[in-house]
This record gives C-alpha cells, sequence and structure tokens, in this order.
C-alpha cells in the first residue's frame, strides 16, 4: 500500500506521522471523490467516506463514539489502519431507523456494500476475531434489533465455529465472490438475498465448491448465484461410531418441512450399498427432496468431509472428561465426543439469568437450612460421584410427619437438574421398573416421593438395589443370560414412615438390616425448631411461605446448576477428586462422635461425601454460600441421624421401648378387674396374670414416633402381643393389644407367667 500524504492536510507541520493527530487529520479530510477508482470498481457509493489525495479515508471509533483511528484505502483497494492500535475500532455506517445490527469481518467495501443494499446498521472490524468478541459483547447488552455477522467467506466463518457445531449469527457470501463482488454483479438485490437467505455453517465441514447449503435448502451454485435447488437444507457434520468403533454412522444435519431442525443418524453402509434408502430416510424423516434429486443428494453427502467424530456411549455420565447427557455433552472440546443415541454433540447453553435467579432464591434459602442443605448436597454429588470407582451408591430419606416440608426438600434437589415436577418420581414401582430409573439416572440423582407407595417386600431390597448399583440377572428372548444393568447414583426419598417401619409392615418381617440403613440413611426431617425441616426461615413469615416461595422457585429451573456444576467438574477432574476426598475425610475427622462403630462410620463418610460435593459447588461460586457453610449444615443431619440412630439401636427397639414404657406406666393402668365400661382411659392391667390390656390411645402413647405397624409386627413376631377381642369384668367386649409382660420380662411385678386370657 502506498503511504498517503498527510503534508497536503498539514504541509508544516514537523512531527512524524505517528505523532499526527487522528481528528485533525479527519477534519482537513476532503469529501470523498463518487469517481474514486476503487468506489467505481464495484459501483459503490462514497458513504461516510472522506479522502486525503487518492487515499479513502474511513473513521474507526469506539463503542462510545470517540475517534481513535482510520481506515485507510488506496486506488487498488489495499487498507490499513492508523494508528495501528486502532485495529480494535469499528467504522460505523448508520441509517436513520436501522432494523438489524451487521458486523462486518472484510472490507471496506464489504461494509459499503452491505450498508447500500439494506436498511442494516454496519460495523466494520479488522479481524474476525474482533467480530467475535464485539458480537459477545454486543449481545451481552440485550440489543434490541437482531445481531448478525457478516463474514468474508464460508471458509472464514468455517474455521471460526467450533468443530460440529453450527454457528447460528454468521452470514457469509456465496462461494467465490466477496460480497464487494456480489455488489457489483448483481446489486444491492443480489447481496440482500444472500443476507436474508443465510448459508448454514458448521465448523470442519467442507462441502464441495459448488454447494451451499441455505435456509432455503442445498442449492447447486455456479459462479455468484445458485441455479437449481436441490431440496431442504442438509449436510453432513459428522461420524459416529460405538465404543468398539463398530457400527459406523454418517451424522445429518437437516430442516424438516416444517421448518424444524432435525439430526438423523445414517449407517455408513448405505450410503454405499443402498442410496435409495438414504434418500427415503430423509423424505421419512420430512425433508424436502426435488424432484429426481436422490443421486445428487447422495452424492454431496458422501463428498463433504467432515472432522467431528461422535463416541455413542451406552450410558449417561461421566466418560473420562465428558459427562454425558441426553441432550448433550458437558467437557472439553475433543476429536472424539462421547454421547448417547440420538445426540450431537455440546450440551445447550447455560443461562446465566436462570442461574442467578436459582442462586438468589433456592440457592440463598437452603443455606442455614440443614435439610435443604443435605438435600443440594446429595443432589450435586450424584454428579460427583462418577469420579470414584470405589463409592457405593448413596441414598438419604426424609422421614416424619406430613406438613413439615419434606416434598418441598425433594423440589430444591430436584431444581439442580430441572423443574421440579419432572425430576421427582413416586416410590410406587416395581423392583425392574427402579431399575430402569436408576440407570436412565447413572451418576445422577434420582429423586423418589413418599416411602409408604412401595410394597413392604419391595422397600426390603430397594436400598441394596439402588446403592449397590447392580440389577438382577435376566434372559434374553433366546434364553441365554443378558448382562445385567449396572448404575451408580445417589438417590432422594421421603415419607411418613422410616425405611425400618416399612420393612415392618410385612408380616413377620425382621427389622432393617444394618445394611440397608447404611446404605438408605434415615433422617428426621423436623429440624427441631418448630418450623419443620427449616432453622432460617430467612425473613419469612412461617414454614409455609417459606415453602410457597421455594416451590415456586423450583419451577423455573432448566437444569443449568447441574450443567454449571458438571462444567467445572470437566474442566479439571483430578484436582476436583482431591478436593472432594480431602473435604469428605475432614468432615468426618470433625464430626464423627467419639463412640462411632462401622456403621456410624460408613454413615459419617456418605454424609461427608455429600458435605464436600456442597463446599465444591461453593468454591466453584455456584452455592452463594460461605466457605464451610456445607460442612456445618450437613454436619446438624449427622447429628440428628446419629441420635435417633442411637436410640433406635438401643432404647428405640420394640422390646426395649415397650419394657421402658410398661416400667414407667403400668403403675397408672386401671385393674383389670376393675375394668369399667366406656371409660377413658388408656388400659388396664392384670396383677394376676401380670397381662397388660391397653386400647388404641394407650397404644398409640406406647409407640410414640415409631409406627403402629411395625411396633405390632415385631412383637407379634416374639410372641409378646396379640391384638383381639377380650371381655373386661365389669364391661362388654372389646378390641385391645394383649400384652405378656412376664414374656417380656420387664420385671414389674412378682406375678406367675400363666396364660393369657381370652
Amino acid at each position: 500500500m502506498t503511504d498517503p500524504n498527510f503534508n497536503i492536510v498539514r504541509p508544516a507541520a514537523p512531527e512524524t506521522k505517528a505523532e499526527l493527530d487522528v481528528s485533525d487529520i479527519w477534519r482537513r479530510a476532503d469529501a470523498a471523490n463518487p469517481a474514486h477508482p476503487f468506489l467505481a470498481r464495484y459501483a459503490l457509493p462514497p458513504q461516510h467516506l472522506r479522502q486525503i489525495g487518492d487515499h479513502l479515508v474511513a473513521p474507526l471509533t469506539t463503542r462510545g463514539g470517540s475517534l481513535v483511528g482510520l481506515r485507510l484505502v488506496d486506488p487498488h483497494g489495499a487498507e490499513d489502519a492508523y494508528p495501528a492500535v486502532a485495529d480494535h475500532a469499528c467504522f460505523v455506517l448508520e441509517h436513520d431507523a436501522p432494523t438489524r445490527t451487521i458486523i462486518v469481518q472484510g472490507s471496506v467495501a464489504d461494509a459499503l456494500a452491505i450498508h447500500a443494499s439494506t436498511d442494516a446498521r454496519v460495523l466494520l472490524v479488522s479481524s474476525a476475531t474482533d467480530a467475535l468478541k464485539l458480537h459477545a459483547q454486543l449481545s451481552a447488552d440485550r440489543p434490541a434489533r437482531p445481531l448478525v455477522v457478516a463474514f468474508s467467506s464460508g471458509d472464514v466463518a468455517a474455521a471460526l465455529a467450533p468443530v460440529g457445531e453450527r454457528l447460528v449469527f454468521g452470514l457469509v457470501p456465496p462461494p467465490g465472490p466477496t460480497w464487494a463482488e456480489l455488489y457489483a454483479h448483481r446489486g444491492p438485490a443480489g447481496v440482500a438475498s444472500w443476507l436474508d437467505d443465510p448459508a448454514i455453517i458448521f465448523g470442519g465441514v467442507a462441502m464441495p465448491d459448488y454447494l451451499a447449503v441455505r435456509a432455503s435448502g442445498l442449492w447447486i451454485c455456479l459462479e455468484d448465484r445458485c441455479s437449481s435447488r436441490i431440496g431442504g437444507a442438509v449436510v453432513a457434520i459428522a461420524l459416529a461410531h460405538d465404543e468398539n468403533k463398530q457400527n459406523w454412522q454418517r451424522v445429518l444435519y437437516m430442516r424438516d418441512r416444517d421448518g424444524s431442525d432435525r439430526h438423523l443418524f445414517v449407517p455408513e453402509q448405505l450410503f454405499w450399498q443402498n442410496p435409495n434408502r438414504v434418500a427415503g430416510t430423509l423424505i421419512n424423516a420430512g425433508f424436502d427432496l426435488g424432484t429426481g434429486c436422490a443421486e445428487q443428494l447422495v452424492r454431496q453427502l458422501v463428498q463433504t468431509s467432515v472432522e467431528k467424530r461422535l463416541v455413542v456411549v451406552a450410558r449417561p455420565g461421566w466418560h473420562r472428561e465428558h459427562y454425558v447427557k441426553p441432550d448433550g455433552t458437558i467437557g472439553p472440546r475433543s476429536s472424539r465426543v462421547p454421547v448417547l443415541a440420538g445426540s450431537v454433540g455440546t450440551a445447550p447453553a447455560i443461562s446465566a439469568e436462570r442461574l442467578e435467579l436459582w442462586r438468589r432464591t433456592v440457592g440463598r434459602y437452603a443455606e442455614g437450612n440443614s435439610r435443604l442443605t443435605a438435600a443440594l448436597g446429595i443432589a450435586l454429588g450424584g454428579i460427583a460421584i462418577g469420579l470414584f470407582d470405589g463409592q457405593l451408591g448413596i441414598g438419604l430419606h426424609l422421614n416424619g410427619l406430613s406438613s413439615l416440608g419434606k416434598t418441598t426438600a425433594l423440589r430444591v434437589a430436584a431444581s439442580v437438574f430441572g423443574p421440579a415436577h419432572t425430576e421427582v418420581r413416586s416410590w410406587s414401582a416395581t423392583d425392574s421398573g427402579l431399575e430402569v430409573l436408576a440407570v436412565r439416572h447413572h451418576h445422577r440423582c434420582l429423586i423418589l416421593d413418599e416411602l409408604a407407595q412401595i410394597r413392604p417386600d419391595a422397600a426390603a431390597q430397594a436400598a441394596y438395589l439402588l446403592a449397590n448399583g447392580s440389577g438382577r440377572q435376566r434372559a434374553n428372548g433366546g434364553g441365554r443370560a443378558r448382562p445385567a444393568e449396572h448404575w451408580k447414583l445417589t438417590f432422594l426419598s421421603s415419607g411418613e414412615i422410616s425405611l425400618e417401619e416399612k420393612v415392618a409392615e410385612r408380616s413377620g418381617a425382621p427389622q432393617v438390616r444394618e445394611g440397608q440403613a447404611v446404605r438408605l440413611i434415615d433422617l428426621p426431617a423436623d429440624a427441631g425448631c418448630g418450623h419443620g425441616i427449616y432453622e432460617d426461615l430467612h425473613g419469612f413469615a412461617d414454614g409455609a411461605a417459606l415453602s410457597d416461595a421455594l416451590n415456586q422457585a423450583t419451577e423455573q429451573s432448566m437444569g443449568d446448576i447441574a450443567d454449571e456444576f458438571a462444567g467445572a467438574i470437566a474442566n479439571d477432574i483430578e484436582q476436583t477428586r482431591a478436593f472432594l476426598r480431602t473435604e469428605q475425610e475432614r468432615f468426618v475427622r470433625s464430626s464423627l462422635p467419639d463412640e462411632a462403630d462401622g456403621i456410624v462410620r460408613r454413615v459419617y463418610s456418605s454424609l461427608g461425601f455429600l458435605a464436600a460435593a456442597a463446599e465444591l459447588a461453593t468454591r466453584k461460586g455456584i452455592l452463594p454460600w460461605r466457605p464451610g457453610s456445607g460442612h456445618a449444615d450437613i454436619g446438624v443431619c449427622a447429628h440428628a441421624w446419629f441420635s435417633a440412630w442411637r436410640l433406635r439401636s438401643g432404647m428405640n427397639r420394640p422390646h426395649a421401648l415397650t419394657q421402658a414404657w410398661l416400667a414407667e406406666n403400668i403403675a397408672r393402668l386401671t385393674p383389670w378387674e376393675l375394668a369399667a365400661r366406656d371409660v377413658d382411659e388408656p388400659g388396664y392391667y392384670c396383677h394376676a396374670r401380670n397381662v397388660v390390656y391397653l386400647k388404641a390411645a394407650g397404644w398409640r402413647d406406647l409407640c410414640g414416633d415409631l409406627s403402629s405397624a411395625y411396633m405390632q409386627a415385631a412383637l407379634k413376631e416374639a410372641g409378646v402381643v396379640r391384638y383381639t377381642t377380650a371381655r373386661p369384668p365389669r364391661g362388654k367386649p372389646g378390641k385391645f393389644y394383649i400384652i405378656d409382660a412376664a414374656t417380656l420380662g420387664d420385671g414389674s411385678s412378682e406375678g406367675n407367667n400363666s396364660k393369657n386370657p381370652g
């Protein structure tokens, strides 16, 4: 490029070119000559340009409108910026009432051509990188008008798009000419046609030069025009195979007759063995194929070169550094991306607005409320658990009376993954149904409401089934063994009764096994502060008002929290593993009771994992909490569990509980010989036979917080209690819980162990 003669405007200036004042140069420049050779070559108007000697000059301004540089164009079209630091500024071409904004990556000629062909506001930048940066900045400002980038060519745009992903905001000219050349050959209408019917661009996709995929369809292009339409928009974007590098497929993007975007996985062998079946597959999916164009279509799909490789995996969850979901994969860009069948790559973008809304509501209200913290810990732990091969599944069951807020806690956990109503499921399922749910929730959290809805015999195995991560061995249609399903997850449950009480509903059922107790941690839902599950109401009038606010907020989630958390883990897998293990061990060291046995240690280790997941989310800025809040709140839950467990394993066993109740209350029971008709009293005691007759009120008082079914089943199996009709000496027959105190061995009487009265 020849240097402009700045002395034309400042002949006496002794300074060097770099020291010249940009504003002064622009002010002294002449109006551009419409017959300038550069403008005449493309038949362009001299919009917003001035002239110094034989150079055209375009002003470069900041976003605030300050003039900081000039773009110089010589008669041959060569361009340069003055000074060099002005490369990041824009040449702005305005309209009185623009309908959209187009950022142009290209030449001054391209910007003039686009401005002359549309009513758009045009911003010219010097490089494609600057165009993407400016697009991101302006998009963050939420512009009222549509915002797109016009690249100098399809190759430039495709090189900037992530491999295999669509550049949704890019415009490109037809193969061959520039925007200015298109304007020179076809006029404003030719440029407008490509701006209004944009090309569909995927990174890493190289089509034959004579083809173009536009919103209106697939076209054969000759020079600067598209001469014939083959059919709707369709292009190959990737190749896919299974985990054994078998069953190769070509992944196609297409737009159906209704204008909806679709992705098809077509077996690679069909393109060679039966091209007509490929065309038929597209037509069945709603593709608009031109008459007699099937052969051209299949040839185009085969000749298109694609860089992206997809590995179709059988299960969701972690596959090395990638977290696979049904709607896409989270993790670093890779030449081979793991996906589930039907998915084509990256998960949808996270909404910063929804993420912040969740933090301000659900995240904020959960801090200081131990049961909500545990719910979020087990939800996030479902994602983190996939990083550890030796970690068994973890279950948490919130039990207690209705109206405590248990379902709200489940909805809070569910909001990590999406709208709460779509994530909370019912226990009312068979064991095989639970297996299906478990596989779908591999490396995730399964949320189940109301334990009472499952059969007692199924409840006895559910904790083992979900936590151990292995299904039953079954046979296929030919009678041969079919591989058992496998999974690893966390699960959150609720109910008015505990797992122990549910198992006891089965006639003759033993108490819950310790292995089940470890796998499904029974946590009292009542936090003991008079507000149900809450300790901190965060300014709300009562627990019901806080629950209403949480229930409303949890319906607005779209899964951004889970995606953000998985993405944070994927950025550094090894560091995350180390952090989680360190935090888990720290929780156990600081919280474990001195008298802890093996069972208590295992439960505290599981709760420590949930605390570590909550602390990781806090450290990554996902949870808006103070560091240590997760440890503190789940420590409260651990203490509540240990208190209940110590009671259940000692004084809360049915025999011991009954003995204790009788020792305290037998003296206030009316003697059986004096039992009167219609007297409101808890029950009677027959001293001679050492037998207690309890009415319903007395029996409820004896059971306390434990369910009647559980107590009756356990004591009946031991031959201690019967529920039958008996006739008091001075009253009518009635139903009584009859307890043989001598068999129980309460020691409250010196009476004999004679046969119970009938």
